[in-house]
């Protein structure tokens, strides 16, 4: 049995979200279809792993960040935003916000340095 004591990489399954464990295994027969109906290849993966992970780099910014563009259309369905469902828990995009005047900038004080807006 696998143990934090015997695997420098066990992870407690009472701290993973099984919808997060859903989604591994649909990533899993996602890429198995395309192995079989395209001919995906280790080296195909690991090439748009490399891809990914150069993205990353010129980026500076955390993975999940840097590919969402490539992905968005994927997740908006040519909408503006996508449909949340019940699992979702966290600040999502709704159509048709209120509009603010606030242009964003903040005040500045005389002595601060920059350029006023």
């Amino acid at each position: 049995m696998t143990t934090p004591t015997t695997d420098p990489s066990y992870v407690d399954p009472a701290l993973i979200n099984p919808r997060v464990i859903r989604l591994i295994e649909a990533f899993k027969d996602a890429l198995a279809r395309m192995r079989d109906e395209e001919g995906l290849t280790f080296d195909d993966l690991h090439a748009a792993a490399e891809v990914l992970q150069q993205i990353q780099t010129a980026l500076g910014i955390p993975l999940a960040l840097a590919a969402m563009p490539l992905y968005s259309e994927l997740f908006q369905g040519g909408q503006d935003g996508y449909t949340p469902n019940d699992e979702v828990n966290s600040p999502t995009f709704f159509a048709g916000p209120p509009q603010i005047s606030n242009p964003g900038t903040l005040p500045m004080r005389d002595d601060e340095p920059g350029t006023p807006p």
